[in-house]
């Protein structure tokens, strides 16, 4: 008997490694399937058609295929697409200083394509050197998108005790909450390597083979490199603290330790840290004049931050977000990115794990309780200077830090959705009353605050939807969060970004056709006067 059990316990464990497996591996192959396809076809999500409005007055934007350019994206349009193109044209290609960028070493220090070693943590910018200027900026979109995609479901696939489900509904939650996909060019890659790095301390930690710890310790190589050389402190920090607050759930293996041992699994991992902390270092060093200029100005060099300020209804306005749209907002909140946010039901799974009898799930969650209930503090009440000076947040302006806990509280709720029973008939009936008077508040609160230009319709349907969201996280209903998350986030957003196929509406202006006749013939500098808008064409001309 005792022989059977074994047998078929040997049988289901590798059953389940398997099945592990094969999803990963159709996760993976639909991932280059979807990537190929785009960069063959040039796709991109830039807002690049906005500059129909200027120069080029084109009476269709060229390759536009769906959707519409967004005039508020205008760090994405105005100056990231002139200065790739700037990068491209000049002589040599991708040179590390380009005076129409900025100073010294600008363009590799903002992360532009550049020929420097720094390109092997930049996976979004290798298409450049492999293909031509269009294709590459379709890679560069492709990797924020198929890729950014891939490794949150990923990474919730194995936090989540390998459920297809909750890992792609915790995916889509994050990919195409409003803060997300209004800030797409500025925070798709940060949330990439942040992903990827948590992924693949989870693969040095508990991986059962001594190759596939050492290829995640290279993962994590690349992807904490890439992290750290994408300078952007205020989302950076946030993000930094979270991946702190996730280690004990990415070491949690759920059954008894197997492969290599803890000396090994160590010395990978520390490898893996100190490359990407020396490569860092090196990289400081190499834009030390660009670091020493920028912290010399107003914005963003001596930006200082204490946090607070934020009210409850904006803390949790992700739920009324698909009734904002670029044109209609709170006006006090400055413009739609700065209003958008995630939904958040994380307290809703908080009452829920205190209700639970599960002290081992507890224990593991309570790091990352911990760092949502503290940031939740900041954004609302705020701290003291010396406290956030020493915290680093002090960089960080509360409407940014939205990022730490807007993916945090998503891979909270599904973690626990996955990992705790349903309740029992009381608590599950004392969590429900404490939800719907908690959602009953904020609807109340909302209609007395910035929220009150929403439709008092589209206020009602927020608080319906969001109280069927906390029913489907006391329940343990994955569906039915799925088809509400889809209601808030997918609806809404899906369409925010733009498809467009290659660059030509601003390859064909008229003037940069006309400067770039010019100097076939001619070599010179050129001065732009009375708008900075043209200036931008002529700086894409190299």
């Amino acid at each position: 008997m005792t022989a059977t059990s074994d047998n078929n316990s040997g049988v289901k464990m590798a059953s389940s490694s398997y099945l592990k497996l094969s999803v990963t591996w159709i996760a993976l192959s639909i991932a280059a399937l979807l990537f190929a396809a785009g960069v063959v076809g040039k796709i991109n999500f830039s807002s690049l058609g906005a500059w129909n409005a200027y120069q080029t007055k084109f009476e269709s934007v060229p390759g536009l295929l769906t959707g519409q350019a967004r005039g508020i994206r205008s760090d994405e349009w105005l100056l990231g697409v002139p200065w790739i193109l700037s990068q491209s044209n000049t002589t040599p290609p991708f040179a590390t200083e380009n005076p129409s960028v900025g100073p010294s070493t600008s363009a590799l220090f903002v992360g532009l394509p550049t020929r420097h070693w720094s390109l092997l943590f930049r996976p979004a910018h290798w298409g450049f050197f492999l293909f031509d200027v269009e294709r590459g900026f379709s890679w560069l979109w492709m990797t924020r998108t198929v890729v950014c995609f891939l490794a949150l479901f990923l990474l919730l696939y194995e936090l989540t005790s390998y459920s297809i489900l909750l890992a792609t509904l915790g995916a889509v939650w994050i990919f195409f909450s409003a803060f997300v996909q209004w800030w797409f060019s500025s925070v798709a890659e940060l949330i990439l390597y942040f992903a990827g790095a948590c992924l693949a301390v989870r693969y040095v930690l508990v991986m059962p083979t001594a190759i596939q710890v050492a290829a995640g310790s290279l993962m994590l190589f690349i992807c904490g490199g890439a992290f750290a050389l994408t300078v952007y402190p205020p989302f950076q920090i946030p993000l930094a603290y979270l991946g702190l607050a996730l280690l004990p759930l990415l070491a949690d293996r759920g059954e008894p330790s197997k492969g290599p041992n803890r000396r090994y699994r160590g010395v990978c991992l520390m490898a893996a840290l100190i490359g990407a902390g020396t490569a860092m270092y090196f990289f400081a060093v190499a834009n030390q004049d660009v670091i020493r200029m920028m912290r010399d100005t107003v914005y963003p060099g001596q930006r200082m931050s204490v946090g607070g300020g934020l009210s409850v209804s904006r803390y949790f306005s992700g739920i009324f977000s698909a009734g904002f749209s670029e044109a209609v907002f709170p006006v006090e909140w400055g413009n739609i990115c700065e209003a958008s946010s995630f939904l958040v039901l994380w307290p809703v799974s908080a009452l829920m794990l205190a209700f639970s009898s599960s002290k081992r799930l507890f224990f593991t969650l309570l790091p990352l309780l911990v760092y949502l209930l503290c940031t939740a503090a900041w954004a609302l009440w705020g701290t003291n200077s010396m406290i956030a000076f020493g915290t680093l947040w002090s960089m960080v302006p509360v409407t940014r830090g939205v990022i730490g806990w807007g993916i945090g509280g998503a891979i909270f709720v599904v973690v626990v959705m996955s990992r705790l029973p349903k309740p029992s008939r009381t608590k599950g009936a004392w969590a429900t009353v404490f939800a719907l008077i908690a959602v009953a508040t904020l609807l109340h609160e909302s209609r007395h605050s910035a929220l009150s230009m929403v439709s008092q319709f589209n206020l009602l349907s927020a608080a319906l939807t969001g109280a069927a969201c906390c029913l489907a996280i006391i329940w343990r209903w994955p569906r039915a969060l799925a088809a509400c998350v889809g209601i808030v986030t997918v609806y809404p957003h899906a369409g925010v970004n733009p498809t467009m196929s290659g660059m030509q509406i601003v390859q064909s202006a008229k003037l940069v056709r006309a400067v770039k006749r010019f100097d076939a013939g001619k070599k010179g500098c050129w001065v732009v006067f009375g708008s900075t808008i043209e200036t931008q064409l002529v700086k894409a001309t190299g």
